[in-house]
């Protein structure tokens, strides 16, 4: 038995919303779409304070994106729940942040030159992989 999560998915025209909403339903978590949109994708204050209180007031348990956001990474960070990130684009330069090396991240990116130059800035921790589309697809995550 696996505990059911409450996940918020930011949706700002990203590829596959529907079909990923699916596949967490399916494995038995509660997925809520946050359509409200930062200004900044790196900083906007505001977003962020609003997020947070988003977050506590809906006991919201884990952060899904479709790319990675900063700003999004600040507040997951700061209310202490996991982010997880799946990247598609590539080079996605919202990923050269101080904010990848928190560790409530869990990004994945199928591009391994990007994670290898990501590597030799520093990013080390173990929430930081490679994970090609189709397996993507596959992937069974133990949330």
């Amino acid at each position: 038995m696996h505990t059911k999560l409450k996940i918020l998915f930011p949706d700002w025209k990203n590829f596959g919303v529907d079909d990923i909403k699916d596949a967490f339903e399916k494995m038995g978590h509660e997925v809520i779409i946050y359509k409200t949109e930062p200004k900044n994708y790196r900083i906007d204050p505001r977003f962020k304070s609003e997020l947070k209180k988003y977050i506590r007031a809906n006991e919201i348990t884990l952060m899904f994106t479709s790319n990675y956001f900063p700003v999004v990474a600040d507040a997951c960070h700061e209310v202490n729940i996991p982010y997880i990130s799946w990247c598609y684009d590539s080079p996605l330069v919202l990923t050269f942040s101080k904010t990848v090396f928190y560790p409530t991240n869990f990004i994945f990116i199928f591009d391994s030159k990007m994670v290898a130059d990501l590597q030799n800035l520093g990013v080390k921790h173990d929430n930081f992989s490679v994970v090609p589309f189709l397996y993507f697809t596959k992937l069974k995550l133990k949330l």
